[in-house]
């Protein structure tokens, strides 16, 4: 079998993957992959929560955090505001 490394030039963007792009890809390993690319839309076996996802695992870390060290925190910075620390801000202003 042969494995091939296929770089995303999107990866860290927020476009969804092209059409072409999994066609393409799936044309090359010879079966549908759905699961290869993510951003896809609904309709094309994307998530649902996919937008929120990220954020939302970063205050899932960072309640961790805070257990672990034993802290109360008042305040949290946000450095970047793209989905991520959007998303991330969100949440975090309804549960600290």
């Amino acid at each position: 079998m042969v494995r091939r490394l296929v770089w995303d030039q999107k990866i860290g963007g927020s476009s969804p993957p092209s059409p072409t792009e999994t066609d393409e890809y799936e044309k090359t390993i010879g079966k549908k992959s759905p699961a290869t690319f993510t951003g896809k839309p609904v309709e094309l076996g994307g998530s649902l929560g996919r937008t929120k996802a990220t954020g939302r695992d970063e205050v899932i870390v960072l309640e961790n955090l805070v257990k672990q060290i034993s802290k109360d925190y008042q305040t949290v910075a946000v450095q970047g505001f793209g989905n991520v620390g959007y998303h991330f801000a969100k949440i975090t202003g309804k549960t600290i």
